[in-house]
């Protein structure tokens, strides 16, 4: 499955993918501002309860920003390959 666009503004583009049996999610910030925090908080949460909505209690992401996937309430799972981490979230309860 390619990537699907869950937000998209001039700041920030979050997409979801399926891999295999699990949901991974890509985000690119392109413009860093304390607004588009707050507005990520709030995409991120809307992102994980439509996640959940699809079926799946955990979404993944192969981050070379683990830091960044920490302020939005991810866990590690351990190190993908050199400068990669495996990022995961539990999805919202609907």
């Amino acid at each position: 499955m390619s990537k699907q666009t869950f937000i998209k503004t001039d700041s920030y583009h979050i997409e979801w993918e399926i891999i295999g049996k699990d949901c991974h999610v890509h985000c690119t910030v392109d413009n860093w501002t304390k607004s588009v925090l707050r507005e990520g908080y709030v995409a991120f949460v809307k992102l994980k309860e439509f996640v959940r909505g699809m079926g799946y209690d955990h979404m993944v992401s192969i981050s070379p920003n683990p830091r960044f996937c920490k302020l939005f309430g991810a866990t590690s799972l351990g190190i993908f390959k050199e400068g990669y981490e495996v990022m995961v979230w539990e999805t919202v309860q609907i």
